[in-house]
Formats: structure tokens, C-alpha cells, sequence
């Protein structure tokens, strides 16, 4: 990135965040903090109206906005594509904001542009996994998605998958992300019942509703420490797996790993994929799944649950 282009994502970056420090920009941007020093001076001496509040960063003067940009057309297509996935991969009121958004994008953009930017888009396809959920999970998402964003409490029926005999237990939580991991949605939030940070899937959760309480416990990554992929801290899983799986197998499991999955390391007999779980339970149906090509090389307690239901489904052939 060359000065020019760092200027102008600086103020952009400004009018994002509000303010920034010399420090968290120097680190955005990968350079020195005395380059932002001398960047800030460059856009003061060229009318940009940067104010400077010791102890807190730069900012820029209220009411300043920088002119529409123009769009080359792979931004247009990028920006097109976004609102075109978004429209189709969240819930049916967001899909409405989305399609008016890419509604105004293509509006916008000259109509060179706009040609290029459909011939570009043609060759690029996306099939979300949500197309097509059932009205109650649309439902689900719509509701946790607002007491998200307004600080609310939330309780809501939860299906255990590894305790479906078990009647289901009413949670309350503060929800603090909703994430969508390998075409699932789930909410990342505290839960009072627990006293710690948990993971739910939307499809397993039922009868939600949004409480008058307000949230009281934050995401960690709004205070700079963020949770790997936006979910529960590994920290909270401590019971490890170890597996070998043969080497004809090793790419398709590359390809389709665990959610606990950590590590995975190649070795003479194949790959060696470690887990983090809180139980063997959360691991089995994925371990199943790979039938003789994987051997579990620890813990005991997973080997002979695999080893059961090895033995129930040959009795039932």
C-alpha cells in the first residue's frame, strides 16, 4: 500500500471506528506509529479536519464525510455478491434490507460498470445452507439477532443432542455473538444457569423469547480479547482425543473437520488429528462417520464407545 492509498484508508478508518489511536492504526495498517504521525500532519495540511484528544486517538470533525467513491468493477461485483448472499443466507427481514441495499449499489454504479459487474457476477455462484430453513428457525434468528443488538436477555427451550431422551431445560442467556459455523447458526452468549459462556444452535432451540433484562456481561472481543472463531474459549474444553486416521483418508478429513478440532499433523501412517471436547459425546457421530479408516489413540473411554457401537450396528445387519 502505497502513501496515497494509506491516507485515504486512514480517514476512511476514521469515519469507521470514530476514533483511533496512533497505535491501533500503526498496527491496522502495518507500519510505524511515527508514519501515522506523519500521515495525520499530510491530511491536517491538506483539509482534512483531524482532531487529535490526548489519551484518546484522532478523529474527525463532526459533519466531515469524504465525497462518493467510485468503484472499480471488482469492488462493484464484491459489493453485489455480499448483498446478493446476505439476501439469501439470513432471515426474511434482513434478505428485505439486503435486496434494497442491492438494489441502490447497482443504481449507483455507471452503467460500463454495471455491465462488467454483471457479466462478472455470472460466473460466481453462491447456494447458502439456509436457503430453504423451516419458518421456526427464521423465526429464532430474527429474535436473537435484535436481543443481540439491543443488550437483552433471552430464554429459550434447548435440546440437548446427546441427551434426547431428557426433557428440555429452559436457559437464559445474554447474547453476546450469533455466529454462523459451517452453514449452522449458533448464539455465543453467557449463561446464568451455568455461570460461564456457551455455545447454542439455533435448531435446537425453541420457544425463545426476549426479556425485559438488559445484558450484563459483554464480548470479550469488544475489550480486545477475542475468542477463536467467535465462539466459546477452548480454554473451556479440557477433554482431549487423540485419532490416526490412514493415509487415504487424510485429504477428505482436511477437508470436513471437527468443530473441536485443533490440530492435525501428518505423519508415516497417515494423519494424527487432535480434539478438544468437554466429552467424548460431542465427537462420537464425527469419529463414526470414518468407519475403519480412523483409530482412536486416546482416551479409553471413547475407544470402547466406538467399539459398542461398532458391535450394535453389525447385530443390526
Amino acid at each position: 500500500m502505497n502513501k496515497t492509498e494509506r491516507l485515504l484508508a486512514t480517514v476512511l478508518e476514521l469515519q469507521r471506528r470514530g476514533t483511533a489511536r496512533a497505535e491501533d492504526l500503526a498496527r491496522h495498517f502495518e507500519t510505524s506509529v511515527r508514519t501515522i504521525y506523519r500521515d495525520m500532519t499530510a491530511l491536517s495540511e491538506s483539509g482534512v479536519p483531524i482532531v487529535a484528544t490526548p489519551g484518546q486517538g484522532y478523529m474527525l470533525m463532526d459533519g466531515y464525510f469524504l465525497p462518493p467513491l467510485s468503484f472499480t468493477p471488482d469492488e462493484a461485483t464484491l459489493l453485489v455478491l455480499g448483498a446478493e448472499v446476505m439476501a439469501e443466507s439470513f432471515d426474511d427481514e434482513y434478505a428485505r434490507i439486503a435486496r434494497t441495499a442491492l438494489a441502490k449499489i447497482e443504481t449507483a454504479l455507471p452503467s460500463r460498470i454495471r455491465c462488467e459487474v454483471s457479466a462478472l457476477k455470472s460466473g460466481v455462484h453462491f447456494i447458502p445452507a439456509f436457503a430453504g430453513a423451516h419458518e421456526e428457525l427464521q423465526v429464532t434468528l430474527r429474535q436473537v439477532r435484535r436481543a443481540t443488538l439491543s443488550k437483552r436477555r433471552i430464554r429459550f427451550g434447548y435440546a440437548t443432542r446427546f441427551e434426547s431422551q431428557a426433557p428440555i431445560a429452559y436457559r437464559e442467556i445474554d447474547p453476546l455473538r450469533v455466529v454462523n459455523f459451517n452453514g449452522a447458526w449458533y448464539v455465543n452468549g453467557y449463561d446464568h444457569d451455568r455461570k460461564a459462556r456457551r455455545n447454542f444452535r439455533l435448531s435446537r432451540m425453541s420457544d425463545t423469547k426476549i426479556l425485559t433484562q438488559p445484558t450484563t456481561h459483554r464480548d470479550d472481543a469488544q475489550s480486545g480479547v477475542a475468542d477463536e472463531q467467535g465462539v466459546e474459549s477452548r480454554a473451556a474444553r479440557s477433554h482431549q482425543i487423540t485419532l490416526q486416521f490412514d493415509k487415504q483418508i487424510a485429504p477428505w478429513v482436511r477437508e470436513s473437520p471437527s468443530f473441536f478440532t485443533t490440530a492435525m499433523v501428518e505423519d508415516d501412517l497417515g494423519l494424527r488429528v487432535t480434539l478438544m471436547a468437554r466429552s467424548d459425546n460431542e465427537v462420537l457421530s464425527w469419529v463414526l462417520q470414518w468407519g475403519a479408516s480412523v483409530a482412536v489413540i486416546a482416551p479409553l473411554t471413547l475407544k470402547e464407545r466406538v467399539r459398542v457401537e461398532a458391535q450394535r450396528v453389525l447385530e443390526r445387519y
